[in-house]
């Protein structure tokens, strides 16, 4: 039993590692892409994929259908992205008037709108797939008609979280914080195609829900992503309706930057406490150990009888 303890423990901190790191790469995408810095923007995206491809893999033995579904459009959109921020940053034509950062004088390969317009395109693809696999999901599992909503169909191999975890009577709090990602990519396949009110809606949806996750679970790294979310909102507005206000821009990179500090605090508090579990785990052990050892001798100093 001990043994197993330690296995569960040493996953779940090893899935916290995994998420902290692949939002820290999430965010430092953004306030790379926000400030029209490739250097910081597409390095950040190809750490983000493969923090978030191995995450998806290592968890897909044990997940539940719905976790999988939803992993799996997580890293679609990431892809999505990541292929958007590239196309921009290469290709996206640019009025000198956008060139607010001394180090921006155009896009860095060539300005050619075709080449802009295929990347913004295959990215809408993945958008697209990833929301296609997310209505499957769902569609699916309301037509079977299972009694708890999006989250049992395929936990069969796993025990069902006690009722005080579970959200609305039926998701478990683990699905029910991934199901931001599908707003989410709702509004950057919004974005693409420059539909700012329903651009800025979906990230409004999302926000409530950061927000609920933040109030359920109290957690550094549901902060990390509410200032994403934030930061996001703010950069749709100075796009899409202002057309490029730098303090706007400036302050979306401010909420991006201040994610990044609390995901950092989110994986050291992260630390601590695993830190503290296996000081507590080695103590017991020792405790155990002891009055085993008191038991035998005083077995050894009984008298026999008769």
């Amino acid at each position: 039993m001990a043994a197993d303890s330690w296995i569960i423990h040493s996953l779940a901190w090893k899935t916290k590692l995994v998420k902290d790191v692949s939002l820290f790469a999430w965010l430092l995408k953004d306030l790379g892409w926000v400030l029209v810095c490739a250097p910081v923007c597409l390095p950040a995206a190809f750490v983000a994929i493969a923090a978030e491809s191995w995450g998806l893999r290592s968890e897909w033995a044990s997940a539940s259908s719905g976790i999988r579904v939803h992993g799996i459009a997580e890293l679609l959109w990431l892809i999505g992205n990541a292929v958007w921020a590239t196309a921009e940053l290469l290709y996206e034509p640019m009025d000198p008037k956008e060139f607010i950062f001394p180090w921006v004088s155009g896009p860095l390969l060539a300005s050619d709108e075709q080449r802009y317009n295929l990347g913004s395109r295959v990215a809408l693809g993945f958008f697209l797939t990833g929301l296609a696999a997310l209505a499957g999901f769902y569609a699916f599992t309301l037509a079977i008609g299972a009694r708890s909503s999006v989250e049992n169909q395929g936990e069969a191999r796993n025990e069902l979280p006690p009722e005080r975890e579970r959200v609305f009577g039926g998701l478990s709090m683990e699905l029910y914080t991934r199901i931001f990602i599908g707003p989410w990519i709702a509004k950057d396949a919004f974005w693409i195609l420059d539909f700012p009110v329903c651009t800025l809606l979906c990230g409004a949806i999302v926000l409530v829900l950061v927000m609920d996750y933040m109030r359920r679970a109290g957690q550094l790294h549901f902060a990390a992503e509410l200032l994403w979310a934030c930061g996001n909102i703010i950069w749709g507005c100075t796009e899409l309706v202002l057309k490029d206000n730098l303090p706007l821009r400036l302050l979306a990179a401010a909420f991006l930057a201040a994610g990044l500090v609390a995901t950092v605090a989110s994986g050291a508090s992260a630390r601590l406490q695993k830190g503290a579990e296996e000081r507590n785990g080695e103590h017991r052990t020792l405790v155990a150990k002891g009055l085993a050892a008191a038991s035998l001798s005083s077995s050894a100093q009984a008298p026999r009888q008769g």
